[in-house]
């Protein structure tokens, strides 16, 4: 079993445990750890995560501190000059573990999970990302219709280093099928089973496949849904 930082000097109850019913009231895809209301996530870190206007601050107890500052309003992008005018989220909190998981808006849009332990960011990337209901995997998905292909990946933490277990680049349905060309992130519906679809690229029709990333005897696969692809809703 892989081993997770000790919530020594974070002594936190689970994620919106003084949430109300409403607010707990949830798809089964969405994590407990995750965070409908950002505001409910900082208040339920205590000190060790602050929100001060355009800046989210992680401070661990040593005093070391990470920031995500967002973009000032008048923030114009472009590609040119690489200006990408982010701006930050608490997606998810894991007080257990002491890790966090901030999502960047931009161009792209990516992950980044942080040690709110020792306030450093321990793995990131495009896309977006989502803990596992227990909080010991993240899985992300980077998708762009501007870019061939949609890369899946999957990370356990061990400590405060972030293990890379699998990678896998859906660009087709089949061998020879349709070519996928945008993913959408539906969510973990257990700790060994995350469940994904992809836009179809076929003519005069909208089609959607699903697909999962699971776990089986220690190995993580990604399959299409058997049952094939359904007209877009």
């Amino acid at each position: 079993m892989l081993a997770f930082l000790a919530p020594t000097a974070l002594h936190l109850p689970w994620l919106c445990a003084r949430a109300s019913a409403a607010e707990l009231s949830v798809p089964s895809t969405m994590s407990r750890l995750e965070c409908r209301n950002e505001k409910l996530c900082l208040q339920q870190s205590g000190k060790a995560i602050r929100r001060e206007g355009r800046r989210l601050i992680f401070r661990s107890p040593s005093g070391a501190r990470l920031v995500f500052a967002d973009a000032k309003n008048d923030c114009q992008p472009n590609d040119d000059d690489e200006v990408r005018c982010p701006t930050y989220r608490l997606r998810a909190f894991n007080p257990a573990a002491g890790l966090a998981l901030v999502e960047e808006k931009s161009e792209p849009n990516s992950f980044h999970v942080v040690s709110v332990r020792l306030a450093k960011e321990i793995v990131s990337g495009p896309g977006e990302a989502r803990f596992s209901p227990d909080g010991r995997t993240v899985a992300s998905l980077f998708s762009s219709t501007e870019v061939a292909g949609q890369d899946v990946s999957i990370f356990s933490f061990e400590g405060n280093i972030a293990k890379r277990e699998f990678d896998h680049t859906v660009d087709s349905f089949g061998e020879n099928g349709p070519r996928t060309r945008f993913g959408i992130m539906e969510g973990w519906i257990s700790n060994t089973e995350f469940k994904l679809r992809f836009d179809l690229a076929v003519e005069e029709r909208q089609q959607t496949i699903g697909a999962s990333v699971h776990q089986r005897e220690g190995r993580w696969d990604f399959v299409f849904d058997p049952d094939g692809p359904r007209l877009k809703q």
